[in-house]
C-alpha cells in the first residue's frame, strides 16, 4: 500500500463513521470516535510501515474512562480494514463513501416514522420529554435562580428534541427529493 493509498483509505473511513482526525500523515493515522459511555471516546490509530499496516483500536485513556466497548473498538478496525482492502483492489473509496452515505440517507428518508422500533422510541422519548417539561416547569414555579437556569436549559433541550422530531415526520409525508440540509 503505497502512502497515498493510505491517507485515501483514512479519509474515507472518517467520513463514513464521522470520526474526529487527530493525524493524517504519510505513515500514522490517529481519529477519534464520540461515544456516550466513553467521556473521551475511542481511539483508532494506524502505522504504515514497510507496505505493512499496523492497527490498534482502544478507550482513549483518561481518569473518566471506562474499559467496555462493547465491541466499538472491533467495528472501527474492521471499518478501517474494510477501506484498505478497498483501495488495495483499486477502488475508488471517496466515490464510494459518498455513494454508501447517499444510500444511508435515502434508507432513512424511506424508513417509515410508525415501524415499530420507531414508534417505541417516540413513545420513550416523549414521555421522557414531557415529564421533563412538567418538573422543569415546577421547578421554574419555586423561582430559584438555579432551578430557573436548570429548567429553562432542560426545557430547551427537550423542546429542540421534540421540534426536530416533529420537523422530520412532516418532511417525510411532504414530497420533494431528500438532502443533507433539507431540515435547515
Amino acid at each position: 500500500m503505497t502512502e497515498v493509498e493510505f491517507k485515501q483509505a483514512n479519509v474515507a473511513a472518517s467520513r463514513l463513521n464521522h470520526w474526529t482526525v487527530l493525524s493524517n500523515q504519510k505513515n500514522y493515522f490517529s481519529a477519534i470516535r464520540s461515544t456516550y459511555w466513553q467521556r473521551e471516546g475511542i481511539r483508532v490509530t494506524s502505522i504504515l510501515k514497510d507496505g505493512k499496516i499496523f492497527l490498534n483500536s482502544m478507550v482513549n485513556p483518561s481518569p473518566q474512562s471506562n474499559p467496555f466497548t462493547f465491541g466499538v473498538n472491533r467495528g472501527m478496525k474492521a471499518d478501517l480494514i474494510r477501506q484498505y482492502k478497498l483501495i488495495l483492489k483499486g477502488n475508488d473509496v471517496s466515490k464510494l463513501v459518498e455513494q454508501e452515505m447517499t444510500e444511508k440517507e435515502e434508507t432513512f428518508w424511506k424508513e417509515s416514522e410508525f415501524s415499530t422500533k420507531n414508534l417505541l422510541m417516540k413513545i420513550i422519548g416523549y414521555s421522557i420529554g414531557i415529564t421533563l417539561i412538567i418538573l422543569c416547569v415546577l421547578i421554574i414555579e419555586e423561582r430559584s435562580i438555579p432551578g430557573i437556569i436548570f429548567g429553562s436549559i432542560t426545557i430547551g433541550f427537550v423542546g429542540q428534541y421534540l421540534y426536530y422530531d416533529f420537523r422530520v415526520i412532516i418532511e417525510k409525508k411532504g414530497e420533494g427529493k431528500p438532502g443533507y440540509n433539507r431540515l435547515r
